[in-house]
């Protein structure tokens, strides 16, 4: 990342700060960390970038605690408490539909594919504007 700003923004937006948060914590405006989110291209693959990182390694943490806590549940699963083995039992039912997670949706991580999608949807609005009926009924077409 070529602005350690910006990069220490990211660290931050990436452990649930907000902007404003954020901005404070960096020594920069709140107007400056929402310009870098919403039209810097480089600063959104470099977030999104890591962000997918940081879900791919949380899995994976996950994923190498599994044994570890099927063992502990299935210890539950044998107490004399009936409270416990029910509670075992439902997360065992739940467990089963935890495994059809996905990771986030693939986005661009590309600055210029971020760049090429704010650029259609600029034109999708301008074209959307001009389709819409003004005051007067008439379209501007």
């Amino acid at each position: 990342m070529r602005n350690t700003k910006q990069d220490q923004v990211i660290t931050l937006l990436l452990s649930g700060k907000t902007q404003k948060e954020a901005a404070a914590e960096v020594g920069v405006r709140e107007e400056t960390v929402s310009r870098w989110v919403n039209s810097d291209a480089e600063f959104v693959s470099e977030f999104r970038a890591r962000r997918l990182e940081l879900w791919e390694s949380s899995a994976q943490r996950l994923y190498f605690l599994t044994d570890k806590a099927i063992g502990v549940v299935e210890g539950l699963l044998e107490s004399p408490n009936e409270a416990i083995r029910l509670r075992a039992a439902s997360l065992v039912l739940k467990a089963v539909s935890l495994f059809e997670l996905e990771p986030p949706p693939a986005q661009d991580i590309t600055p210029e594919s971020i760049e090429r999608t704010w650029e259609l949807g600029r034109q999708i609005r301008l074209l959307s504007e001009m389709i819409r009926p003004k005051a007067g009924g008439k379209a501007t077409f």
